[in-house]
């Protein structure tokens, strides 16, 4: 935890974007000038998890999307000055392999009609220069070409 805050104070960046947490419900963290929203996975053993760290001077507005099956999300708005919102999502797909992830982030691409994904997707595949390809890798390929 010194370490990342040590990051933050040398760089100050707007957002982060964190995946696979591990926090426990009852755990917080605090960062000076920084709000925080956390979906927090599995508890015991904790597992998973997204948080969004964003500069409490950036408009912004929580989004809750409960109809995610697969994976866990932190998404915001944020809302910029003679600009389109955008919507960022901190986004952590679990190893295993379930074909519903996809409809799950289309759910997240539907809120907006510009969206930033970050996060762990655990997907492989040889267009992001990973040596082996997997099936998570293979259907974000095709949900990329499928909706441009």
């Amino acid at each position: 935890m010194h370490d990342f805050r040590v990051f933050v104070d040398e760089h100050t960046p707007d957002l982060i974007l964190l995946q696979e947490t591990k926090l426990k419900n009852n755990k917080g963290i605090y960062l000076p000038n920084y709000v925080l929203y956390r979906n927090d996975g599995p508890q015991n053993p904790a597992s998973g998890g997204t948080a969004i760290f964003i500069k409490n001077s950036i408009s912004h507005n929580e989004i809750f999307l409960p109809n995610l099956s697969i994976i866990s999300a932190t998404i915001l708005t944020v809302n910029l000055i003679n600009q389109p919102p955008i919507t960022i999502a901190s986004v952590y797909v679990p190893c295993r392999f379930d074909p519903r992830f996809i409809n799950d982030l289309k759910l997240i691409l539907n809120t907006n009609t510009s969206v930033i994904l970050c996060g762990d997707f655990n997907a492989h595949h040889r267009l992001w220069n990973c040596a082996t390809i997997n099936e998570k890798g293979k259907a974000l390929v095709d949900l990329s070409q499928s909706d441009n």
